[in-house]
């Protein structure tokens, strides 16, 4: 309904009414969309929307003389297996494939990937596109001085066309599908497997 900009009638009518986009909040929509879907097809995950990453900022006691609370980091989600963070997404509704990231998105990200306690430092952004040929694409968080990565964020589409049919679909198929897709959003493309 959104992509073809239709809005909803508040009568009975056949005929969609036109509606612009910007009557609705399309990043909190998209969020909505993304938390669900992954939600419903992450097969022995949990998810958590806006859970803080707590400990990245703390006030110096010593220096704080306006005892102002220490600032937090909110992803989007966090997928959870067996209480542990397995990926750190965020999603925002802007064709990062047509559009160039903004640097406020990147500073976002890398400070989710930096704010991990151990292993591997990633954060991911999914963001919706049109265009098949949209492919994740990694940055690399690096130590200045020596050239050596301290954390990656990745850049992962959603093509939305293929999310609403598979949306749509309730075949067994369009079921395998969807946990396919939810498993490439949070984790990315499966690594091939060679059938030699």
């Amino acid at each position: 309904m959104l992509l073809n900009t239709h809005g909803a009638a508040l009568t009975d009518t056949n005929s969609p009414i036109p509606a612009a986009g910007f009557l609705f909040d399309m990043n909190r929509f998209f969020q909505a969309l993304i938390s669900r879907f992954l939600g419903e097809n992450l097969v022995g995950y949990e998810v958590q929307d806006e859970r803080v990453l707590r400990g990245v900022f703390s006030y110096d006691p010593a220096n704080n003389p306006r005892n102002h609370r220490s600032p937090l980091l909110r992803p989007d989600f966090l997928v959870l297996r067996n209480h542990k963070v397995k990926a750190v997404l965020d999603a925002k509704y802007r064709d990062l494939w047509e559009r160039n990231l903004p640097r406020e998105m990147l500073y976002q990200l890398a400070l989710y990937a930096l704010g991990q306690e151990s292993g591997d430092r990633r954060a991911t952004m999914i963001y919706p596109t049109l265009e098949d040929a949209a492919r994740q694409q990694i940055v690399l968080v690096k130590d200045p001085l020596r050239g050596t990565s301290k954390a990656e964020i990745t850049l992962r589409p959603v093509n939305l066309l293929k999310l609403d049919l598979l949306l749509r679909d309730r075949s067994a198929h369009a079921q395998r599908g969807r946990i396919e897709l939810a498993m490439c959003l949070a984790f990315g493309e499966p690594p091939d497997v060679s059938t030699n």
